[in-house]
């Protein structure tokens, strides 16, 4: 591990905002992004500082895609060729089938009390 002024890391999340914000035509200047992306750097730094931090590398929309199509093909009993055919563990299977299940069902629901009611009457519990 090096002791730089700059961690390896933050000096590549500059780089890499730098570009987006170059990419994205908002209206910086290369000098100005490069400013604003060494703005966000040390935010991050200084919020998240000192903490192991953990980056999944699989992006949202791709394991919603993941999921679906896990969901789409569990029966019910084929968790452990689930797990196989997608690369995941069998707990993990399990994890998304309850997600799928849960989202699914909650699709299906209407809320029983909406919020409006519950405004008008907050102090409405269910027994």
């Amino acid at each position: 591990m090096s002791y730089t002024s700059t961690p390896e890391l933050l000096d590549d999340f500059t780089e890499k905002c730098t570009d987006i914000l170059q990419e994205e035509d908002v209206g910086l200047d290369p000098e100005k992004a490069k400013m604003a992306a060494q703005k966000i750097a040390r935010y991050i730094k200084n919020d998240w500082g000192g903490q192991q931090i953990y980056f999944p590398k699989c992006a949202e929309d791709q394991l919603s895609e993941r999921d679906k199509e896990l969901w789409n093909k569990f029966d019910g009993t084929n968790q452990a060729e689930l797990a196989h055919d997608f690369g995941v563990s069998l707990a993990w299977v399990y994890k998304i089938v309850k997600y799928m299940r849960a989202s699914e069902i909650a699709d299906k629901q209407t809320d029983a009390f909406p919020d409006d009611e519950l405004q008008k009457n907050p102090t409405r519990r269910c027994a």
